[in-house]
């Protein structure tokens, strides 16, 4: 019986690391449309309603997010330190729109006032 108070520890601790895990296993798309020097680079990038399962066009990470350049240029990524504020984020030469599930960078930021 006094062996039952290790396993459940570990037992604890394990599902413990599994949460944590788990909140940083959002896959998110990851593809531009203009550097086509990289495995990111998919001329398909800048398309609404973004489709690609390849494993060069996936990855993993807190938040989802498109970006779109005032030049028109598309990138789609995570961002694997969290974001805790609006959904949509303009700055000089951009605008960024977050998400919170799996794939839900797909659109191209409709939400935030793009064309």
């Amino acid at each position: 019986m006094r062996r039952a108070a290790p396993i459940l520890q570990t037992a604890s601790w394990l599902l413990l690391l599994s949460l944590v895990a788990s909140t940083c296993a959002l896959k998110c798309y990851y593809c531009n449309d203009y550097d086509d020097f990289g495995t990111e680079y998919d001329p398909l990038c800048g398309v609404p309603d973004y489709y690609n399962q390849s494993p060069d066009h996936i990855i993993e990470g807190a938040v989802c997010e498109t970006i779109i350049f005032d030049d028109g240029k598309i990138l789609r990524t995570d961002n694997i330190n969290g974001y805790d504020g609006a959904e949509c984020d303009t700055i000089s030469d951009s605008i960024t729109c977050y998400c919170f599930e799996d794939f839900c960078n797909d659109q191209l930021c409709k939400q935030c006032g793009t064309p």
